[in-house]
C-alpha cells in the first residue's frame, strides 16, 4: 500500500500516535498480566498460609496427645484409685489451659472417671465417635466438634488409649474448649482483611477469626464443601459465610482430618488493579493529545532543520568545506559536527568492539571455568553423599535377611549410625553454609567461658583421636575472660578447626590447643599440628567455600571443602578473625582465632540448624547360592563398604578376597585367578581405570570381568567405565540383592 507524499508534522503526529496507542495496548496487557500474577501469588501464599495454620493446629494437638499418653502410662490404672486419679489430672490440666474435663471410658462407652463428676454413659458429654475410633484401631483420635449443654459451650475430645499389654483397657480423653483453637487462629498471621476458618469432618465450623459467636456449630458454605471434597489442598473461588465473594485455599490435616480454610474478599484485591487501569486510560488520553499538539509546534522547527543539515550533506557529498551551521535544535547542529568528526569516530568505534570482543573472550573463559568448578563440586558432593550411603543402605540390606550373627549384627548398627552422622553433619555443614550466604544464621549471643567451650569440644572428639593414637594436648589459662556469643557455634569453631587437624595429622602425631588473653580485650585460641601442612599456594584461600587441596579421585581426605569457611564465617560473626599459617607441605599447620571479650554484638536473626531424616525400604533378600563356587575379588578403600560388599557376597555363596588398596588388589592377583572382580574407582593410590588395566596386561586374566561400584554415579562416569572395559557399572549406595545378580551375571550365571 502506497501513500503521497505527506508533510513532516502530519509525520510526527502519526509517529505519536503509533507510538502511544501501542504502548498504551502493552501497557493494559502489562497491568492485566500483573492482575493474574497478583491473583495467583494471593493464592498460593494462602494455601501457605493455611497450611501453616493446619501445622499449629496438629501441633496443639499432638502436645495434648503426649500429655494424655504421659497420663496414661502410669501405674494407677492397674488398680484404678479415683482419689489419685483426680489429683494427678487436675495438675495436668492447669498446664493446659483450653481444657474443661479429663474423662476416663471403658469400651462400652461408661464414664468411669470424670473431672468434671459425671457419671453414666459418654453420650452425656456429645458425640462418641472418639472412643469408638480409639476402641476399632487402640490408638489415640480426635473428636468432630460437639455442644455441652451442661458446659454450655462447644468442645472436642483428644483420647488415648489405655492399654494393658496388648487388650485395651480404658480410653482416656481430654474435653478441651474450641475457644483454644480460636485463640491459635488469631495468633497465626492471618492476611489483612482476611477469614480464617477450621472445619472438622462432619463438617461443622470449629473455629473462626471473624463472626465466630454467630456461626461456629455450623455447617461451611457449599463452595467450601465441594473444594474440600474435591482436593485436600488447593484455591477457589468462593463466598464467605458474610455473603462476600472471596479468593478462598484449604489444606486439610491427614493427622486430624480437619480443614483449615483462609478467605480473602476479592475487593482487596481486585480494586486496586482496576484503579490502576482506570488511571492508565486517563493518562494515556491526555498524553496523546499532549503528543499531537507537541508534534505540529515541532514540525516547523524540525523542517528547516533537516532542510539546513541536507544543504551540508550536498556539499559533502561534492567536496566542499563545510561550515559549522548553527540550529536552534541541538540534534541538528551536532548532525554538521558529526559529519566532520566521521572518520574518527569510526576509528575509535573500531578499538572499542576490538576491546569488547577482548572482554568477551575473557568472560567467556571465566564463565567456562566456573562451570567447570561447578561441575567438578556437583561431582565431589555425590561421591561425599554415596559413600556413606553405600555402606548404610548396604548394611541394612544385610540386617533385612536376619542372617547375621549377634556379633555382626551389633556391628552392622554401628556402621550405619557412624555413616548417618557423617551424612547428617556433611548435610548441616552444607544447610549452615546455605543460611550464612543468605545472611539467615542466627547466634543467641550471651556470656560464654571459652575454657569451658574447649574442653567440651575436646572430649567429644577424644575417641576419634585415640583410635588414631593422636595426642591431643589442652594447655587453657583460667585468666582468659568471658566472650559474648553463641556456645553452640563458639563450639562448632573449635570442633571444626580440630577435626580438620585430626584429619590431616597421621597416626602418632600431636595437637596442641591453646587459650590464652592477648590484651585485655581479647581472648586467643589456637590449634596447632604437625599434621600434612598447607601448601604456599593454598594456604591464602584456605577459608574459601569448596577450596580444597585436591578433588581429583585419588585424593586422600574426604570433605566438601566448607568445615573452614564456617569456621571464618561464624568468628567474623563473633566480631573476631581467624588466621592460618603453615611453613608448608608436610610441616603442620596453626590456626589463630581472636575473639573480643568486651560487649555483646547484635544477635542476627534468622534460622537455626536443620536435622536430616532419611529410611529405606527392603523388599528383597540376597539368594543364598547364588554365587556358589565363585571366586571373587573385591577392591574398595572405604572399610565399611569393603566389608558390606564382601558380606553380601560370602552370603550368596561365593569366596572372597577383599583388597583395600589398588597395590594390595594387584599383589592378590599374583596368586588368585577370580571368576569376576568388583572395584571402586576413586581410591588413594589409583583410579579403578588404572588397577583394571593392571590386571588386563596379565594375560591370564584379560578376559576376567570386572564391575564398577562406585559412588561417581552420572551418565558421563557410566560411559567412561564401559569404554575402559568394566562390564558394568553400578552407583552407590548399592542393592545387596542387585550386587548379587549383576555379579552372577558377569560370571555367566543369569
Amino acid at each position: 500500500m502506497r501513500f503521497g507524499r505527506l508533510r513532516l508534522r502530519t509525520l510526527l503526529a502519526l509517529l505519536v500516535l503509533t507510538t502511544l496507542i501501542p504502548l498504551g495496548l502493552f501497557a493494559g496487557l502489562l497491568i492485566g498480566r500483573l492482575w493474574q500474577q497478583q491473583r495467583a501469588l494471593v493464592e498460593r501464599q494462602s494455601v501457605e498460609t493455611a497450611r501453616a495454620i493446619s501445622l499449629a493446629i496438629d501441633q496443639e494437638v499432638a502436645s495434648g496427645r503426649s500429655a494424655l499418653q504421659v497420663l496414661a502410662a502410669l501405674d494407677i490404672f492397674e488398680t484404678l484409685q479415683p482419689p489419685w486419679l483426680n489429683r494427678l489430672a487436675q495438675r495436668l490440666m492447669m498446664t493446659q489451659p483450653g481444657w474443661y474435663a479429663i474423662v476416663l471410658a471403658d469400651p462400652a462407652r461408661r464414664i468411669v472417671f470424670d473431672t468434671a463428676a459425671r457419671t453414666g454413659e459418654a453420650t452425656r458429654i456429645g458425640e462418641t465417635d472418639w472412643i469408638d475410633a480409639v476402641v476399632a484401631t487402640h490408638r489415640p483420635a480426635v473428636s468432630n466438634l460437639f455442644h455441652d449443654p451442661v458446659a454450655r459451650g462447644y468442645f472436642f475430645m483428644i483420647a488415648v488409649p489405655v492399654m494393658n499389654e496388648s487388650a485395651l483397657r480404658y480410653v482416656l480423653a481430654a474435653q478441651v474448649r474450641s475457644s483454644s483453637l480460636s485463640d491459635i487462629l488469631r495468633r497465626q498471621r492471618a492476611p489483612p482483611g482476611g477469614v480464617v476458618s477450621l472445619i472438622d469432618r462432619a463438617p461443622r465450623l470449629m473455629a473462626r477469626t471473624s463472626n465466630e459467636a454467630m456461626y461456629i456449630g455450623k455447617p461451611p458454605s457449599e463452595k467450601f464443601r465441594a473444594a474440600s471434597a474435591r482436593m485436600r489442598e488447593g484455591s477457589y473461588q468462593g463466598m464467605l459465610l458474610e455473603g462476600v465473594r472471596s479468593y478462598s485455599s484449604i489444606s486439610r490435616s491427614p493427622i486430624t482430618g480437619w480443614t483449615v480454610g483462609v478467605g480473602l474478599p476479592m475487593s482487596s484485591i481486585d480494586t486496586p488493579i482496576l484503579r490502576l487501569m482506570l488511571e492508565l486510560g486517563l493518562v494515556a488520553a491526555v498524553l496523546l493529545a499532549a503528543g499531537i499538539v507537541s508534534a505540529l509546534i515541532l514540525g516547523r522547527a524540525l523542517v528547516g532543520a533537516l532542510t539546513s543539515a541536507s544543504s551540508a550533506t550536498r556539499g559533502l557529498a561534492r567536496g566542499e568545506v563545510i561550515e559549522a551551521r548553527h540550529s536552534r535544535i541541538f540534534e541538528a547542529e551536532e548532525l554538521s559536527h558529526g559529519l566532520l568528526e566521521a572518520a574518527a569516530i569510526l576509528a575509535m568505534r573500531q578499538r572499542e568492539r576490538d576491546q569488547a570482543l577482548a572482554a568477551e573472550y575473557a568472560a567467556r573463559l571465566e564463565a567456562e571455568a566456573l562451570s567447570r568448578s561447578k561441575d567438578e563440586f556437583v561431582a565431589l558432593m555425590s561421591h561425599e553423599l554415596r559413600t556413606p550411603l553405600n555402606a548404610i543402605y548396604g548394611w541394612v540390606r544385610l540386617l533385612r535377611t536376619g542372617k547375621l550373627d549377634p556379633q555382626r549384627h551389633e556391628h552392622a548398627l554401628e556402621v550405619i549410625e557412624r555413616n548417618t552422622r557423617a551424612q547428617t553433619q556433611l548435610i548441616e555443614d552444607l544447610l549452615d553454609m546455605s543460611r550464612i550466604v543468605t545472611g539467615k544464621l542466627r547466634l543467641e549471643m550471651r556470656s560464654v567461658d571459652l575454657v569451658t567451650v574447649l574442653q567440651s569440644a575436646v572430649e567429644g572428639l577424644r575417641p576419634a583421636a585415640v583410635a588414631r593414637e593422636i595426642e591431643v594436648v589442652l594447655d587453657l589459662q583460667p585468666c582468659v575472660g568471658p566472650v559474648s556469643g553463641d556456645p553452640d557455634r563458639l563450639r562448632q569453631i573449635v570442633l571444626n578447626l580440630l577435626t580438620n587437624s585430626l584429619k590431616f595429622t597421621s597416626k602418632g602425631g600431636h595437637v596442641q590447643v591453646t587459650l590464652e588473653p592477648d590484651g585485655p580485650s581479647t581472648a586467643v585460641i589456637r590449634v596447632a599440628d604437625n599434621g600434612g601442612g598447607i601448601t604456599p599456594e593454598l594456604l591464602p584461600h584456605i577459608f574459601e567455600r569448596f577450596r580444597q587441596g585436591s578433588s581429583a579421585p585419588t585424593r586422600k581426605h574426604g570433605g566438601l571443602g566448607i568445615g573452614l569457611a564456617l569456621v571464618r564465617h561464624l568468628v567474623e560473626m563473633h566480631g573476631g578473625t581467624v588466621t592460618a599459617a603453615s611453613e608448608g607441605d608436610g610441616k603442620g599447620a596453626t590456626f589463630t582465632v581472636r575473639l573480643p571479650t568486651s560487649a555483646p554484638r547484635p544477635v542476627y536473626s534468622g534460622e537455626g540448624p536443620n536435622s536430616v531424616d532419611g529410611s529405606t525400604d527392603v523388599k528383597e533378600s540376597v539368594e543364598t547360592q547364588a554365587l556358589a563356587g565363585l571366586q571373587l575379588l573385591v577392591l574398595e578403600d572405604d572399610p565399611d563398604a569393603r566389608e558390606m560388599i564382601a558380606t553380601t557376597l560370602k552370603h550368596a555363596g561365593a569366596q572372597v578376597t577383599a583388597n583395600a588398596s589398588m597395590q594390595d588388589a594387584l599383589e592378590s592377583l599374583k596368586t588368585l585367578t577370580p571368576d569376576v572382580v568388583v572395584s571402586d574407582i576413586a581410591m588413594p593410590d589409583g583410579t579403578g581405570y588404572d588397577f583394571l588395566r593392571n590386571m588386563r596386561s596379565m594375560p591370564r586374566l584379560a578376559g576376567t570381568p570386572a564391575i564398577a561400584l562406585t559412588a561417581y554415579a552420572r551418565s558421563e562416569d557410566k560411559v567412561r567405565a564401559l569404554g575402559e572395559g568394566f562390564v558394568a557399572h553400578i552407583g552407590k549406595p548399592v542393592d545387596p540383592p542387585a550386587l548379587v545378580r549383576a555379579v552372577a551375571a558377569a560370571a555367566g550365571r543369569g
